[in-house]
């Protein structure tokens, strides 16, 4: 199900993107209405596929896409060589001749756009990312100007969870500002939950954890609310019950157990998905983040640094004891010293990450995740004197 209701085009019958019931004529053109209404006109685009799915849209004067290609940085050997062949490609203006990459026309209409971007062109191009089937699946449009620049980037649903994400991002962003570097919010949607926002120009960050990521998390954290963990316990069980999580109940109860604290600790913003591929180098040397959709304003501390290495053991198949590296790392016992958040804290604030992460996967039906976060459960419970 979709938050778009589609239109086909009169003229290609709409570029459909399967599985949701939208086309790509709806995305490009903001409101699907508009893309059959006066105005509409063709537009030659090149599409790129991934198992018969549209992925990337881009202009058919291909040079246009590269400030955007060149800032997604794949960190798996194979698919950065496969990204290098498709920017490479770009740069010669030759895209069209890659295997998984055609030509379409959609029916475009500008009027929904022009009416909401400062400085709308008509002369610019956009460049579309169709985001992977999650719940909160969404597009990224991206507005570039003739000269090549990044005028602004715009999310739109494709799924209704995709709506409330966005809203919530474009909230965070707003209120933030004053503690990173992040970009300024160009409109808001709230009826259809679509939001634009500047771009910001900056590469990628290794994988590596260091001292400026430490230094970001800790501008995260507030000088005077307090929360604790046990008031995030009883939702959490309900959630357990609600999906009954094919793993042993027993030790869903042991690690529940662990957030049975009520000593306060510092609360802190939690970014939602702190990653290297969310983390940029803006010009002058300083980190910030993208992506806040699930951004918690008055969360808890370490779920981030949980999100950081968790999530990349998981991903690249490391299989590491991510429980010990957490603990001996010289950086996490900086920022725990910092947040004055005891080993008692540490180990239900880590619990609690992985029974929510464990939630999110049982609700999408990933077993293979959830059976990851209930090894990485048993590796804190085996370690109860660390």
């Amino acid at each position: 199900m979709t938050t778009l209701k589609t239109e086909p085009s009169t003229k290609t019958g709409g570029v459909e993107i399967p599985g949701t019931g939208t086309t790509l004529d709806s995305i490009f053109s903001g409101v699907v209405a508009s893309a059959a209404s006066d105005g509409a006109a063709d537009l030659s685009v090149l599409v790129i596929s991934q198992n018969g799915i549209p992925r990337w849209v881009i202009p058919e004067n291909a040079r246009r896409a590269i400030r955007v290609l060149t800032s997604w940085k794949p960190y798996r050997l194979k698919s950065r060589a496969q990204w290098s062949a498709i920017v490479g490609a770009c740069r010669l203006n030759v895209l069209g001749a890659l295997p998984r990459v055609r030509r379409e026309i959609l029916r475009f209409n500008p009027a929904y756009w022009s009416r909401r971007i400062p400085g709308f062109s008509n002369s610019w191009s956009i460049v579309a990312y169709i985001g992977n089937p999650f719940p909160t699946r969404k597009a990224l449009l991206f507005f570039v100007d003739k000269n090549g620049k990044v005028q602004a980037v715009v999310k739109m649903p494709i799924y209704p969870a995709a709506k409330a994400a966005i809203l919530n991002e474009a909230n965070i962003l707003a209120k933030m500002r004053d503690r990173l570097p992040l970009p300024n919010i160009l409109f808001v949607d709230e009826q259809d939950g679509i939001a634009a926002q500047s771009w910001i120009e900056g590469v990628n960050l290794p994988r590596a954890f260091r001292a400026e990521h430490l230094e970001l998390l800790a501008r995260l954290a507030s000088e005077n609310a307090r929360v604790r963990l046990s008031d995030w316990r009883e939702p959490l069980a309900d959630r357990i019950v609600r999906n009954q999580p094919a793993v042993d109940p027993a030790l869903l109860v042991r690690a529940l157990s662990l957030l049975d604290l009520r000593d306060e600790m510092k609360s802190c913003v939690e970014h939602g998905d702190f990653t290297p591929w969310n983390l940029r180098r803006l010009e002058d040397g300083r980190l910030t983040l993208i992506d806040w959709e699930w951004a918690i304003e008055a969360g808890l501390p370490w779920q981030d640094i949980c999100r950081y290495f968790y999530l990349q053991d998981y991903l690249f198949r490391e299989d590491a004891n991510v429980w010990n590296i957490l603990m001996t790392h010289p950086l996490l016992a900086e920022y725990r010293l910092r947040l004055k958040l005891t080993p008692e804290m540490v180990r239900g604030l880590t619990a609690r990450f992985l029974l929510r992460y464990l939630c999110d996967e049982q609700e999408e039906g990933n077993r293979e995740k959830v059976k990851y976060a209930a090894r990485k459960l048993l590796e804190i419970l085996d370690n109860s004197k660390n």
